[in-house]
């Protein structure tokens, strides 16, 4: 039975995890976005074009995979007596922390998107 500090150790590799699925996320969007949308004007602009937003972004993506592997490590203060159900912990809280959103977005009805289509007319009107 691992105590408090081991749980809440626990419990911030996850949440980190979680983090880390995101921030992998906004790297990749950062680039798709940067030749979808390369007329939009953006309040900061990355130096070099294309090759600067590779290079940033990549470096962003790259760290946060690592990151994201490296987590799946404990640290040695942890009494973790099966690293295998620390792992399988992890992992299986981050499959059921993702997909928890895509099966909602899976069953979404057609209402919610007609629902937030009428708030946004709504709040341009103001």
């Amino acid at each position: 039975m691992p105590t408090a500090s081991d749980s809440f150790w626990i419990l911030s590799a996850l949440t980190a995890e979680l983090y880390l699925i995101m921030y992998g996320f906004m790297f990749a969007a950062a680039i798709k976005l940067r030749y979808s949308h390369p007329h939009v004007e953006r309040a900061y602009k990355i130096p070099y074009a294309h090759k600067g937003m590779w290079f940033v972004a990549g470096l962003g993506f790259i760290t946060s995979v690592l990151a994201f592997f490296i987590s799946f490590i404990p640290p040695g203060q942890l009494k973790i007596t099966n690293i295998f159900s620390y792992e399988i912990f992890l992992i299986g809280g981050v499959v059921i922390m993702t997909a928890i959103p895509l099966i909602i977005y899976q069953l979404k009805k057609p209402a919610w998107y007609s629902y937030n289509q009428d708030i946004l007319k709504e709040n341009r009107k103001d």
